[in-house]
């Protein structure tokens, strides 16, 4: 078998690309982790917390996820009749023959749950607010992200007891 010599030059090229080929692959398969981390769906209870309860301190999260614990039931019923009428809303619009008039109806289905869901979520945060501080009310009103969007703002970080900072 024929030995094989490089000059140091072609050995630290063949080093460098290796290295740089190696580095690149480990980015893209870590990104590749990071994008597919489960969350839940946005209209789930679950969501529901991770979007208001972390924006708010320690305390204010506990009072807000009592008030949630109380809500639980209705909300869940408001979120399961909005998912039915968007699966009905899809059947309707795959459904051969196609019926503009049933679509119609199924969007008029879907607007009433989703309305009714808002109002569910609504009454959550009315009993909630007066039993939050300040900074908590104020925390709650600033724009929730939605899971979806491609244009969320992030949540804003938790206030530090006693950080004045934060205002």
């Amino acid at each position: 078998m024929k030995n094989i010599t490089l000059t140091p030059r072609a050995a630290t090229a063949i080093l460098f690309a290796s290295l740089t080929l190696n580095l690149f692959l480990l980015t893209w398969v870590g990104v590749g982790l990071l994008q597919k981390r489960p969350h839940a769906p946005w209209l789930s209870l679950e969501s529901i917390e991770e979007r208001y309860a972390a924006r708010l301190s320690d305390n204010d999260a506990a009072v807000f996820r009592r008030a949630l614990e109380a809500h639980k039931a209705e909300l869940a019923a408001r979120i399961d009749a909005s998912r039915e009428t968007r699966a009905a809303v899809r059947q309707t619009m795959q459904a051969e023959p196609f019926d503009p008039t049933r679509l119609e109806t199924a969007f008029a289905d879907s607007r009433r749950a989703m309305s009714d869901f808002q109002q569910a979520l609504q009454s959550l945060l009315l009993d909630t607010a007066g039993k939050l501080s300040a900074d908590g009310r104020k925390r709650l009103s600033e724009h929730a992200p939605h899971a979806d969007s491609g244009n969320a703002r992030p949540i804003p970080t938790r206030a530090a007891p006693n950080d004045a900072s934060v205002r």
